[in-house]
Protein backbone atom coordinates (compact mmCIF):
# COMPACT_ATOMS: atom_id res chain seq x y z
CA UNK A 1 0.00 0.00 0.00
CA UNK A 2 0.98 3.70 -1.22
CA UNK A 3 0.27 6.57 1.17
CA UNK A 4 0.98 10.00 -0.57
CA UNK A 5 1.47 13.03 1.84
CA UNK A 6 0.84 16.66 0.28
CA UNK A 7 1.82 19.44 1.84
CA UNK A 8 0.20 22.86 0.25
CA UNK A 9 1.35 26.59 -0.52
CA UNK A 10 -0.84 27.72 2.32
CA UNK A 11 1.07 25.56 4.70
CA UNK A 12 4.59 26.09 3.30
CA UNK A 13 3.71 29.59 3.53
CA UNK A 14 2.66 29.56 7.07
CA UNK A 15 5.68 27.51 8.12
CA UNK A 16 7.80 30.17 6.51
CA UNK A 17 5.74 33.19 7.85
CA UNK A 18 5.80 31.32 11.45
CA UNK A 19 9.80 31.25 11.51
CA UNK A 20 10.23 34.68 9.89
CA UNK A 21 7.75 36.12 12.83
CA UNK A 22 10.34 34.19 15.27
CA UNK A 23 13.45 35.84 14.39
CA UNK A 24 14.34 39.61 15.91
CA UNK A 25 14.63 41.95 12.88
CA UNK A 26 17.89 42.34 11.29
CA UNK A 27 19.99 45.66 11.65
CA UNK A 28 18.98 47.91 8.50
CA UNK A 29 22.39 49.64 8.01
CA UNK A 30 26.17 48.98 7.95
CA UNK A 31 28.90 50.22 10.21
CA UNK A 32 29.36 53.69 8.94
CA UNK A 33 32.59 55.03 6.47
CA UNK A 34 33.66 58.42 6.80
CA UNK A 35 35.01 61.29 4.50
CA UNK A 36 36.77 64.50 5.79
CA UNK A 37 34.67 67.91 4.50
CA UNK A 38 35.03 71.71 5.49
CA UNK A 39 34.60 73.28 9.42
CA UNK A 40 31.36 72.24 10.90
CA UNK A 41 29.30 70.68 8.04
CA UNK A 42 25.62 70.84 8.63
CA UNK A 43 23.37 70.16 5.85
CA UNK A 44 23.90 68.07 2.42
CA UNK A 45 22.77 67.21 -0.90
CA UNK A 46 23.50 63.87 -2.96
CA UNK A 47 23.75 64.20 -7.04
CA UNK A 48 25.70 63.42 -9.51
CA UNK A 49 27.10 66.94 -10.35
CA UNK A 50 30.12 65.64 -12.55
CA UNK A 51 28.07 63.15 -14.91
CA UNK A 52 29.73 60.11 -14.63
CA UNK A 53 26.81 57.80 -13.08
CA UNK A 54 27.50 58.25 -9.40
CA UNK A 55 25.99 59.73 -6.15
CA UNK A 56 28.43 62.68 -5.15
CA UNK A 57 27.54 65.04 -1.85
CA UNK A 58 27.69 68.46 -1.37
CA UNK A 59 27.91 69.78 2.11
CA UNK A 60 27.22 72.71 3.51
CA UNK A 61 30.10 73.87 6.05
CA UNK A 62 28.84 76.46 8.62
CA UNK A 63 31.73 77.54 10.34
CA UNK A 64 34.30 77.37 6.93
CA UNK A 65 31.34 79.58 4.86
CA UNK A 66 32.06 76.63 2.31
CA UNK A 67 30.50 74.49 0.53
CA UNK A 68 32.15 70.93 0.34
CA UNK A 69 31.89 68.73 -2.68
CA UNK A 70 33.09 65.00 -2.74
CA UNK A 71 33.03 62.86 -5.77
CA UNK A 72 32.58 59.57 -5.30
CA UNK A 73 35.08 57.25 -7.51
CA UNK A 74 35.06 53.95 -9.29
CA UNK A 75 36.18 52.42 -6.18
CA UNK A 76 33.49 53.14 -4.35
CA UNK A 77 35.10 55.84 -1.87
CA UNK A 78 34.90 59.41 -1.72
CA UNK A 79 37.64 61.94 -3.02
CA UNK A 80 38.96 64.78 -1.18
CA UNK A 81 36.62 67.54 -0.92
CA UNK A 82 36.65 70.67 -3.45
CA UNK A 83 35.98 73.72 -1.16
CA UNK A 84 33.47 76.78 -2.41
CA UNK A 85 33.32 80.31 -0.79
CA UNK A 86 29.42 80.66 -0.01
CA UNK A 87 28.51 83.31 3.00
CA UNK A 88 28.05 83.72 6.96
CA UNK A 89 27.08 80.62 8.19
CA UNK A 90 25.62 78.14 5.20
CA UNK A 91 23.57 75.40 6.83
CA UNK A 92 21.17 74.00 4.12
CA UNK A 93 21.06 73.61 0.26
CA UNK A 94 19.34 72.03 -2.40
CA UNK A 95 20.15 70.87 -5.89
CA UNK A 96 17.90 71.27 -9.19
CA UNK A 97 18.42 72.42 -12.39
CA UNK A 98 17.76 76.39 -12.37
CA UNK A 99 19.15 77.88 -15.71
CA UNK A 100 17.87 74.70 -17.67
CA UNK A 101 21.25 73.62 -19.65
CA UNK A 102 21.17 69.86 -18.03
CA UNK A 103 23.60 70.51 -15.41
CA UNK A 104 22.55 70.49 -11.58
CA UNK A 105 23.09 73.86 -9.77
CA UNK A 106 22.82 74.00 -5.85
CA UNK A 107 21.12 76.96 -3.69
CA UNK A 108 22.56 77.59 -0.40
CA UNK A 109 20.91 79.02 2.65
CA UNK A 110 23.19 81.35 4.23
CA UNK A 111 21.73 81.08 7.98
CA UNK A 112 23.99 84.42 8.86
CA UNK A 113 23.25 86.70 6.43
CA UNK A 114 19.41 86.50 5.40
CA UNK A 115 20.38 85.21 1.41
CA UNK A 116 20.64 82.23 -0.22
CA UNK A 117 23.18 81.86 -2.97
CA UNK A 118 22.58 79.88 -6.15
CA UNK A 119 25.63 78.23 -7.75
CA UNK A 120 25.17 77.44 -11.28
CA UNK A 121 26.63 73.81 -12.03
CA UNK A 122 29.65 73.03 -14.80
CA UNK A 123 30.58 70.33 -17.12
CA UNK A 124 32.22 67.70 -15.50
CA UNK A 125 31.51 68.87 -12.34
CA UNK A 126 32.22 72.13 -9.81
CA UNK A 127 30.26 75.30 -9.84
CA UNK A 128 30.68 79.01 -11.05
CA UNK A 129 30.61 81.77 -8.90
CA UNK A 130 27.63 82.15 -5.92
CA UNK A 131 24.98 84.62 -6.63
CA UNK A 132 23.35 86.22 -3.63
CA UNK A 133 19.40 86.71 -3.50
CA UNK A 134 17.90 88.08 -0.32
CA UNK A 135 15.28 86.37 1.58
CA UNK A 136 14.04 86.51 5.24
CA UNK A 137 16.45 86.49 8.37
CA UNK A 138 18.54 83.92 9.17
CA UNK A 139 17.28 80.35 6.84
CA UNK A 140 17.22 76.98 8.81
CA UNK A 141 15.43 75.02 6.00
CA UNK A 142 15.54 75.33 2.04
CA UNK A 143 13.76 72.93 -0.24
CA UNK A 144 12.71 73.33 -3.78
CA UNK A 145 9.73 72.27 -5.59
CA UNK A 146 7.15 73.77 -8.65
CA UNK A 147 4.79 75.54 -6.50
CA UNK A 148 3.47 78.09 -8.91
CA UNK A 149 3.06 75.35 -11.66
CA UNK A 150 4.64 77.01 -14.78
CA UNK A 151 7.08 73.98 -14.91
CA UNK A 152 10.48 75.86 -13.66
CA UNK A 153 11.86 74.68 -10.03
CA UNK A 154 11.11 77.37 -7.03
CA UNK A 155 12.83 77.42 -3.82
CA UNK A 156 11.29 77.85 -0.37
CA UNK A 157 13.38 78.96 3.06
CA UNK A 158 12.21 78.89 6.57
CA UNK A 159 13.26 81.70 8.12
CA UNK A 160 13.74 81.22 11.83
CA UNK A 161 14.27 85.49 12.67
CA UNK A 162 11.56 86.62 10.79
CA UNK A 163 8.94 83.80 11.71
CA UNK A 164 8.49 83.80 7.92
CA UNK A 165 8.80 81.02 5.11
CA UNK A 166 10.43 83.32 1.73
CA UNK A 167 9.55 81.52 -1.78
CA UNK A 168 11.55 82.29 -4.93
CA UNK A 169 10.31 81.76 -8.08
CA UNK A 170 12.21 79.94 -10.83
CA UNK A 171 12.54 82.33 -13.96
CA UNK A 172 12.14 81.71 -17.76
CA UNK A 173 15.65 83.05 -18.68
CA UNK A 174 17.08 81.26 -15.53
CA UNK A 175 17.69 82.00 -11.94
CA UNK A 176 15.40 82.69 -9.20
CA UNK A 177 13.22 85.69 -8.19
CA UNK A 178 10.11 87.10 -7.69
CA UNK A 179 10.43 86.45 -3.94
CA UNK A 180 7.09 86.43 -1.69
CA UNK A 181 7.17 86.10 2.17
CA UNK A 182 4.28 84.25 4.07
CA UNK A 183 3.88 84.49 7.74
CA UNK A 184 4.31 81.43 9.80
CA UNK A 185 4.76 80.45 13.37
CA UNK A 186 7.56 81.52 15.60
CA UNK A 187 11.06 80.72 15.27
CA UNK A 188 10.45 78.26 11.62
CA UNK A 189 13.88 75.68 11.78
CA UNK A 190 11.79 72.61 9.56
CA UNK A 191 10.02 72.58 6.11
CA UNK A 192 8.61 70.27 4.13
CA UNK A 193 6.15 70.23 0.96
CA UNK A 194 3.40 67.65 -0.56
CA UNK A 195 -0.02 68.52 -2.09
CA UNK A 196 -1.94 67.71 1.25
CA UNK A 197 -5.32 68.67 -0.02
CA UNK A 198 -5.11 67.15 -3.51
CA UNK A 199 -5.66 70.24 -5.75
CA UNK A 200 -2.63 69.50 -7.75
CA UNK A 201 -1.12 72.47 -6.35
CA UNK A 202 2.24 71.97 -3.56
CA UNK A 203 1.78 72.84 -0.04
CA UNK A 204 3.98 74.20 2.75
CA UNK A 205 4.45 72.99 6.46
CA UNK A 206 7.12 74.63 8.77
CA UNK A 207 8.00 73.37 12.19
CA UNK A 208 7.88 76.15 14.46
CA UNK A 209 11.03 75.39 17.53
CA UNK A 210 9.68 78.63 19.99
CA UNK A 211 5.62 78.21 19.61
CA UNK A 212 5.87 74.34 19.79
CA UNK A 213 3.65 73.81 16.60
CA UNK A 214 3.20 73.44 12.78
CA UNK A 215 1.99 75.63 10.34
CA UNK A 216 0.75 74.56 7.88
CA UNK A 217 0.00 77.04 4.67
CA UNK A 218 -1.53 75.97 0.93
CA UNK A 219 -0.89 76.57 -2.46
CA UNK A 220 -3.23 78.13 -4.77
CA UNK A 221 -3.31 79.99 -8.27
CA UNK A 222 -1.22 83.12 -6.95
CA UNK A 223 0.88 81.66 -4.18
CA UNK A 224 0.37 80.27 -0.31
CA UNK A 225 -3.07 81.04 1.54
CA UNK A 226 -5.14 79.34 4.61
CA UNK A 227 -2.59 79.15 6.90
CA UNK A 228 -3.18 75.89 9.55
CA UNK A 229 -1.42 75.74 12.86
CA UNK A 230 -0.71 72.52 14.67
CA UNK A 231 0.05 72.46 18.47
CA UNK A 232 2.82 69.45 19.05
CA UNK A 233 4.77 68.99 21.71
CA UNK A 234 7.69 71.42 23.35
CA UNK A 235 10.51 72.60 20.80
CA UNK A 236 9.57 71.27 17.41
CA UNK A 237 12.54 71.45 15.90
CA UNK A 238 12.03 69.85 11.99
CA UNK A 239 9.40 68.25 10.13
CA UNK A 240 8.59 65.55 7.50
CA UNK A 241 6.08 63.87 5.61
CA UNK A 242 4.70 59.81 4.60
CA UNK A 243 2.16 58.24 4.49
CA UNK A 244 2.70 55.99 7.45
CA UNK A 245 -0.61 54.34 7.62
CA UNK A 246 -1.15 53.61 4.05
CA UNK A 247 -4.21 54.86 3.22
CA UNK A 248 -3.11 57.42 0.52
CA UNK A 249 -3.12 60.21 2.16
CA UNK A 250 0.00 62.20 3.14
CA UNK A 251 0.70 62.38 6.92
CA UNK A 252 3.65 64.42 9.17
CA UNK A 253 5.99 63.35 11.60
CA UNK A 254 7.75 66.53 13.86
CA UNK A 255 11.12 66.22 15.67
CA UNK A 256 10.13 67.39 19.47
CA UNK A 257 12.12 67.74 22.39
CA UNK A 258 8.08 66.24 23.97
CA UNK A 259 6.71 65.10 26.76
CA UNK A 260 8.54 62.55 29.03
CA UNK A 261 9.81 60.17 26.58
CA UNK A 262 7.85 61.21 23.62
CA UNK A 263 9.87 62.63 20.41
CA UNK A 264 7.84 62.29 17.37
CA UNK A 265 4.26 63.67 16.90
CA UNK A 266 2.27 62.06 14.00
CA UNK A 267 -0.09 63.94 12.31
CA UNK A 268 -2.39 61.45 10.41
CA UNK A 269 -3.64 63.69 6.99
CA UNK A 270 -7.24 63.70 5.64
CA UNK A 271 -8.56 63.75 2.28
CA UNK A 272 -9.83 67.77 2.86
CA UNK A 273 -5.70 68.04 3.25
CA UNK A 274 -6.56 68.83 6.86
CA UNK A 275 -4.71 66.83 10.00
CA UNK A 276 -6.11 64.77 13.32
CA UNK A 277 -4.59 64.36 16.61
CA UNK A 278 -1.15 63.13 16.75
CA UNK A 279 0.37 60.21 17.53
CA UNK A 280 3.51 60.08 20.23
CA UNK A 281 6.46 58.34 19.61
CA UNK A 282 9.15 57.66 22.12
CA UNK A 283 12.81 57.54 21.33
CA UNK A 284 16.56 59.75 22.09
CA UNK A 285 15.91 63.02 23.23
CA UNK A 286 16.42 66.23 20.47
CA UNK A 287 15.92 64.85 17.56
CA UNK A 288 16.81 67.52 15.02
CA UNK A 289 16.34 66.11 11.31
CA UNK A 290 14.30 63.64 10.16
CA UNK A 291 13.69 61.61 7.08
CA UNK A 292 11.64 58.80 5.39
CA UNK A 293 12.59 56.22 3.78
CA UNK A 294 11.47 51.97 3.23
CA UNK A 295 14.59 51.49 4.66
CA UNK A 296 13.64 47.97 5.65
CA UNK A 297 12.47 46.96 2.18
CA UNK A 298 8.78 45.29 3.94
CA UNK A 299 6.88 48.33 1.85
CA UNK A 300 5.77 50.50 4.88
CA UNK A 301 7.54 53.59 5.27
CA UNK A 302 9.74 54.05 8.15
CA UNK A 303 11.41 57.15 9.57
CA UNK A 304 15.25 57.81 10.24
CA UNK A 305 16.31 61.03 12.85
CA UNK A 306 19.28 62.51 13.92
CA UNK A 307 20.01 63.06 17.66
CA UNK A 308 21.92 66.19 18.77
CA UNK A 309 22.05 65.82 22.49
CA UNK A 310 25.98 64.31 23.16
CA UNK A 311 23.94 61.10 22.45
CA UNK A 312 25.75 60.87 19.20
CA UNK A 313 22.71 58.57 17.24
CA UNK A 314 20.93 57.79 14.10
CA UNK A 315 17.61 56.70 15.28
CA UNK A 316 14.54 54.97 13.30
CA UNK A 317 11.16 54.07 14.02
CA UNK A 318 10.10 50.80 11.53
CA UNK A 319 6.90 51.07 10.55
CA UNK A 320 4.31 48.57 11.37
CA UNK A 321 1.80 47.18 8.98
CA UNK A 322 -1.20 47.70 10.62
CA UNK A 323 0.12 50.97 11.28
CA UNK A 324 1.68 52.84 13.91
CA UNK A 325 5.42 52.20 14.74
CA UNK A 326 7.80 49.76 16.18
CA UNK A 327 10.30 49.98 18.88
CA UNK A 328 13.09 52.46 17.33
CA UNK A 329 16.13 51.32 16.86
CA UNK A 330 20.03 53.39 17.19
CA UNK A 331 23.18 53.81 15.41
CA UNK A 332 25.92 55.16 16.93
CA UNK A 333 27.19 58.26 15.29
CA UNK A 334 30.29 59.56 15.18
CA UNK A 335 30.38 63.19 16.46
CA UNK A 336 27.32 65.55 16.75
CA UNK A 337 25.55 64.16 13.74
CA UNK A 338 23.40 67.05 11.97
CA UNK A 339 22.72 66.48 8.56
CA UNK A 340 20.62 63.92 7.41
CA UNK A 341 19.85 62.58 3.37
CA UNK A 342 18.76 59.73 2.29
CA UNK A 343 19.78 58.25 -1.02
CA UNK A 344 20.60 55.00 -3.10
CA UNK A 345 24.50 56.18 -2.77
CA UNK A 346 25.93 52.49 -3.61
CA UNK A 347 23.40 51.87 -6.82
CA UNK A 348 22.08 49.13 -5.51
CA UNK A 349 18.35 50.04 -5.40
CA UNK A 350 18.40 49.96 -1.41
CA UNK A 351 18.08 53.74 0.47
CA UNK A 352 21.58 54.36 2.74
CA UNK A 353 21.69 57.37 5.04
CA UNK A 354 24.20 59.97 4.77
CA UNK A 355 25.24 62.22 7.79
CA UNK A 356 27.01 65.24 8.87
CA UNK A 357 28.87 65.60 11.73
CA UNK A 358 29.75 69.00 13.09
CA UNK A 359 32.28 68.99 15.67
CA UNK A 360 34.41 65.78 13.60
CA UNK A 361 33.93 67.80 10.45
CA UNK A 362 33.01 64.45 8.39
CA UNK A 363 30.18 63.22 6.41
CA UNK A 364 29.40 59.29 7.10
CA UNK A 365 27.83 57.49 5.14
CA UNK A 366 25.51 53.81 6.12
CA UNK A 367 25.23 51.70 3.98
CA UNK A 368 21.77 49.21 3.60
CA UNK A 369 22.05 46.18 4.74
CA UNK A 370 18.58 44.78 4.57
CA UNK A 371 17.90 41.36 3.45
CA UNK A 372 15.18 40.60 1.29
CA UNK A 373 11.84 41.93 2.12
CA UNK A 374 10.50 38.67 3.79
CA UNK A 375 7.67 37.64 1.20
CA UNK A 376 6.43 34.75 -0.97
CA UNK A 377 6.67 33.98 -3.89
CA UNK A 378 6.49 31.35 -6.17
CA UNK A 379 10.45 32.14 -6.65
CA UNK A 380 10.93 32.42 -3.42
CA UNK A 381 9.05 28.65 -2.91
CA UNK A 382 10.22 26.82 -5.63
CA UNK A 383 10.06 23.48 -5.28
CA UNK A 384 8.45 23.53 -2.05
CA UNK A 385 5.01 24.10 -3.36
CA UNK A 386 3.80 20.35 -3.65
CA UNK A 387 5.99 17.91 -1.12
CA UNK A 388 4.79 14.45 -1.59
CA UNK A 389 6.64 12.08 1.33
CA UNK A 390 5.77 8.52 -0.51
CA UNK A 391 5.74 5.37 2.31
CA UNK A 392 5.53 1.87 0.78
Amino acid sequence: MKTTVKTTLTSVAVGILAAAAACPAQSIFRLPVSYSVGDGPTGLAIEDFNGDGRSDIAVADTDGRTVSLLYRLSNGGYSSPQNYGVGNGPNRLVTADFNYDGLPDLVVANGGQSDVMLMYGSAGGGFAAPISISIGAAPRSIITTDFNKDGLPDVATANSESNSVSVLYGQAGGGLGGRVDYAVGRDPWGLATADFNRDGRPDLVTSNRDDSSLSVLYGHAGGLAERTDLATDSYAQDVTIGDFNRDGVDDLAAATNGAPGARLNIFYGAPSGQFGTHLDLAGPSRPIRLAVSDFDLDGIPDIAAVIDSGSNLLTVWRGLAGGGFGPYETYAAPGYPHGLAVADVDGNGWPDVVLTNYYRDTVSIYLNAAPEPATLSLLALGGLVVLRHKRR
